[in-house]
């Protein structure tokens, strides 16, 4: 977050962010780049203000457009379904992020590699959240 929106009030600064949405669609599409980084920033601000149920949906959709625009195996795709699921396991829904962030990890392996920092993060995070027994 930089100064000016720092300085902002969050319910003013949610609503200029949720007017850049509506803009990026029309300009770059429902999926395009930049609105799901609109999207990700609306669901970070969000988050920020405990409506964390509204920002997931954001995210799921970030994650949506990125699977449709990118593919399923994609590392730029792994890394928004990552975001979604450390929301998922802040908000207790361990299951579901597990299973996302095996998916992730499966990503990173294959394209990072096994002993790439970013890859065993996401395994260590696994290991952390998952339900007694494995995910």
């Amino acid at each position: 977050m930089d100064r000016y929106e720092a300085e902002q009030d969050p319910e003013k600064l949610l609503q200029m962010m949720l007017n850049l949405l509506d803009k990026e669609i029309r300009m770059f599409g429902v999926d395009g780049g930049p609105t799901a980084n609109a999207r990700l920033r609306i669901a970070r601000q969000l988050e920020s203000m405990g409506r964390r149920d509204e920002a997931r949906v954001y995210l799921e959709q970030v994650v949506a457009s990125y699977r449709r625009n990118r593919g399923d195996d994609d590392l730029m795709t792994a890394q928004k379904e990552e975001f979604l699921a450390v929301s998922l396991a802040e908000d207790g829904l361990t299951a579901d992020a597990v299973g996302l962030l095996e998916h992730v990890e499966s990503v990173y392996r294959s394209v990072l590699g096994n002993d790439n920092e970013e890859t065993k993060r996401v395994r260590d995070r696994i290991e952390l959240i998952a339900p007694s027994g494995g995910g």
